[in-house]
């Protein structure tokens, strides 16, 4: 027996076939042992646009709705990665692990090496930090550049994972 509920071995949801076993299982057990028997999905990402200054509540809102909705990552455009703008980048930050949230921070290269020393300090570590988004679909001509700026972040924090958001159907690619 695979399920082991709280019904006596000859009640009728305990009785099940091959087939509808699993289903019967998470009928007959307790809503703590549906959840821990439910199978767990990979952490579900959104791209998201608020700007925290910008917003009545500095987005928490929007975080709340997306953690309601089940996502766990959140990659937000509309956040600027400047050391100015770092009690923003900071609220919003703890805004999401509130609502347990990760955040892909939108740090790319051209920001100034003051700006990315300071975002990098203070993101990598936050609870709230999944890790960096350092591109979205660069050309071929960007490798150098992206290559050294992911070395210098990775020297800043090596603890988290970068994304860069690939294109393949640009340049050249299949289907272009």
């Amino acid at each position: 027996m695979f399920c082991s509920g709280t019904r006596p071995a000859g009640h009728w949801l305990t009785r099940w076939t091959t087939a509808f076993g699993l289903a019967l299982c998470l009928l007959a057990t307790s809503g703590a042992a549906r959840a821990e028997a439910a199978p767990q999905l990979p952490a579900q990402g959104v791209y998201d646009h608020c700007t925290p200054q910008k917003s009545a509540d500095g987005c928490a809102s929007r975080l709340q709705r997306l953690s309601a909705a089940g996502f766990t990552v959140v990659q937000n455009m509309g956040i600027v990665s400047q050391a100015a703008n770092l009690p923003n980048i900071l609220n919003y930050a703890n805004l999401a692990h509130r609502y347990g949230v990760k955040v892909i921070w939108n740090v790319r290269p051209g920001i100034s090496d003051a700006d990315l020393i300071a975002v990098v300090a203070a993101l990598r570590v936050h609870p709230s930090t999944w890790g960096y988004y350092t591109s979205d679909e660069p050309g071929p001509s960007a490798h150098d550049e992206l290559a050294a700026f992911s070395a210098k972040l990775k020297s800043l924090d090596p603890t988290h994972q970068q994304l860069i958001m690939g294109c393949g159907n640009c340049y050249g690619g299949e289907g272009s």
